[in-house]
């Protein structure tokens, strides 16, 4: 897996949910999808042959070979010939982990960690009767980032600004509108910090080889490019050595077993992290399947995330071995974005659910499925789980740091 680091060299908008029509306020990260337009806009500039009002196979804005002969002379010929088996994970700030909805924070500002309510001693242990044991303070849900025992949000601006009209080039009466971006930089005692993601890019296609981002170095990623917002560098990084799925997932049973809990030792339990949303299709499952009384949302979960085909083709990633689901932690939002690339009179794309980063899932499965299993997880942890893996959705972690741990 290739990581790379991107560098603010000014202000960053990710908007991901409209609050009001005149405030926009930036996310702490960078999903994959805003990096592949980054790189097709760059490309698409630099160009000779792309025309904007004109379709190339049968979409606008689309990255791909114009001329054969003209093309391979081309810096950016390899990148525009495998542009769609690329995968974008999504970049988060640097030295960050997402905390799994599974854990807690203590409520005092004096105290500080983390800790996971996914396997406990007692089972019928009610979360209000949990407390700090430092200050005796409640502990509450959490969601986002981390860095160390630490919730972490980047440094952000607040910027008014004036709608300008188009027509006559002066400001227009009445519109006053608010951005919050992330700021490139923040001033420390020992001198600057520059505000850095890291995240991976790599190609889908194994048997592709020597694949590299050059000679692309800088980008526009984000919102507001035009006015000078999302100015980022891009280096590539070394990637830091994870310990084996086999050895995490051992651990983990450990610590379930020097609980006292009673589990039956013909099986293993398995703790899944989403750490990017996923798109798992939710809103395809029929509304009368979901309003039932009798509704069996652990067999709805296994459905989501288990592996789709059709005609031979994978259409969805996900498991492809027998699996049950003990306990699911998830949240859901409601995203409709937006396709350029078609001639619409209504660009907007069909209105999906997804499940947000930190989505926990725990699995049981039996011993003899273990072997198929290891593999299997080990994929999806290189591939993703869901609909448009190739974009960084769907990223999940087998065993995270804080399911290990139960407490940091």
């Amino acid at each position: 897996m290739n990581m790379y680091r991107l560098t603010l060299n000014s202000p960053l908008i990710i908007c991901e949910e409209k609050v009001d029509s005149n405030f926009v306020k930036s996310v702490d990260y960078i999903p994959g999808n805003r990096v592949r337009a980054a790189f097709a806009k760059e490309i698409l500039l630099q160009c000779p042959l792309f025309q904007k009002d004109k379709k190339q196979d049968g979409k606008y804005n689309w990255v791909s070979i114009r001329d054969q002969d003209k093309c391979k002379e081309c810096d950016f010929f390899n990148l525009c010939s495998n542009f769609g088996k690329i995968r974008f994970s999504f970049f988060y700030p640097e030295g960050t982990q997402v905390i799994p909805l599974s854990a807690e924070r203590y409520k005092c500002s004096k105290c500080k960690g983390f800790k996971d309510g996914l396997i406990k001693k007692d089972k019928n242990l009610d979360y209000s009767s949990e407390v700090c044991k430092i200050c005796d303070g409640r502990i509450e849900s959490v969601y986002g980032l981390r860095k160390g025992k630490y919730e972490y949000k980047l440094p952000k601006i607040m910027l008014e600004k004036t709608a300008i009209d188009s027509f006559t080039l002066t400001s227009r009466d009445k519109q006053l509108y608010t951005l919050v971006a992330v700021t490139e930089a923040v001033k420390k005692k020992d001198g600057i910090e520059k505000t850095r993601f890291v995240g991976s890019i790599s190609m889908q296609d194994s048997e592709i080889q020597n694949f590299s981002i050059k000679p692309i170095c800088d980008l526009r990623v984000g919102a507001y490019n035009s006015v000078g917002f999302g100015k980022v560098n891009i280096e590539g990084i070394d990637a830091e050595e994870v310990c084996d799925i086999h050895s995490r997932i051992e651990e983990f049973n450990k610590r379930i077993v020097s609980l006292k809990n009673e589990i039956n030792g013909n099986y293993i339990y398995i703790p899944i992290l989403f750490n990017s949303h996923a798109k798992l299709g939710i809103e395809r499952i029929p509304h009368e399947k979901l309003s039932s009384r009798d509704i069996d949302f652990k067999a709805i979960w296994k459905e989501l995330i288990t592996e789709e085909y059709e005609n031979n083709q994978i259409i969805k990633r996900g498991l492809n071995f027998e699996f049950e689901v003990e306990k699911v932690y998830t949240e859901t939002q409601i995203y409709r974005g937006y396709d350029t690339s078609l001639d619409l009179e209504e660009p907007r794309e069909k209105a999906i659910i997804i499940n947000k980063m930190g989505t926990t899932v725990l699995l049981k499965i039996h011993k003899n499925e273990y072997k198929k299993a290891i593999e299997n997880l080990s994929k999806a942890e290189q591939l993703g789980i869901g609909y448009e893996t190739e974009n960084g959705y769907g990223q999940v972690e087998i065993s995270n740091e804080i399911h290990l741990k139960g407490e940091i």
